[in-house]
């Protein structure tokens, strides 16, 4: 027997309007057999994620399908490269139910968990020093690039030396840094020490931008770091 040709990607990712019968027979096999397993499939989702399942199949409800679909290729892309791959080979190519139902309460399960850390980590704080706010995740080192993509989750974005998008050359005291005061300041009351990326690149140095930390004496300092390199999260709004 044949496998049918249902997966993961129809149902789940592509979800704007799949129905029992949407997936295209093939060869002998008959309309009411794709209809029958179809049925099957989404009588699983039913059963084991009803929440996703009335999401999936309301047709009025296609922006919400869209931006949770969103939200789970970015958790996915959260993980480490490994369970990412093997995560994304049941979001793209799933044909077990069970595991696209697994998939989704592991994504909620770990959301709501999420969820309890961003209001003791992430909740925005007043900084003594600067009277910025922050969205913070200083317990997960992330590339730039993933940093990027973290903060504009958050609703905000890296901070900027000098509101400049790029910097050539050092960086002297007294430059403004959003958040952390300028270069040369007492470190931010309340922000955990370490190194957290900025969202200024470093001009004549393609792949690099700038990484602000707390020296020795305790003050605002900086270099220009490869941004494959992993570093510390810290938004503004």
């Amino acid at each position: 027997m044949k496998r049918l040709a249902i997966c993961l990607c129809c149902v789940f990712l592509l979800s704007l309007v799949v129905l029992p019968g949407s997936v295209l027979a093939s060869g002998q096999q008959t309309r009411q057999t794709v209809e029958d397993h179809n049925k099957w499939f989404m009588g699983v989702l039913q059963k084991e994620v009803p929440d996703y399942f009335n999401l999936l199949t309301d047709p009025n409800r296609i922006a919400e399908v869209q931006a949770y679909i969103q939200r789970v290729y970015d958790w996915i892309g959260d993980k480490p490269h490994k369970e990412a791959v093997k995560l994304m080979e049941i979001a793209q190519k799933g044909e077990d139910p069970y595991q696209v139902a697994a998939l989704i309460k592991r994504f909620e399960s770990e959301k709501k968990g999420r969820n309890s850390q961003v209001q003791n980590i992430q909740k925005p704080q007043p900084l003594a020093q600067t009277g910025k706010f922050f969205a913070l995740d200083s317990e997960i080192r992330r590339n730039w690039a993933d940093a990027k993509k973290w903060c504009e989750r958050q609703g905000g974005r890296l901070p900027r030396i000098n509101n400049s998008n790029s910097i050539t050359g050092d960086i002297p005291s007294g430059t403004p840094i959003d958040g952390f005061g300028s270069v040369g300041a007492p470190w931010p009351s309340g922000l955990p020490g370490g190194g957290y990326w900025t969202g200024t690149e470093s001009a004549g140095e393609p792949g690099f931008s700038w990484f602000v930390f707390d020296n020795s004496g305790g003050k605002v300092d900086g270099f220009s770091l490869r941004q494959r390199n992993d570093g510390r999260v810290a938004c503004v709004p």
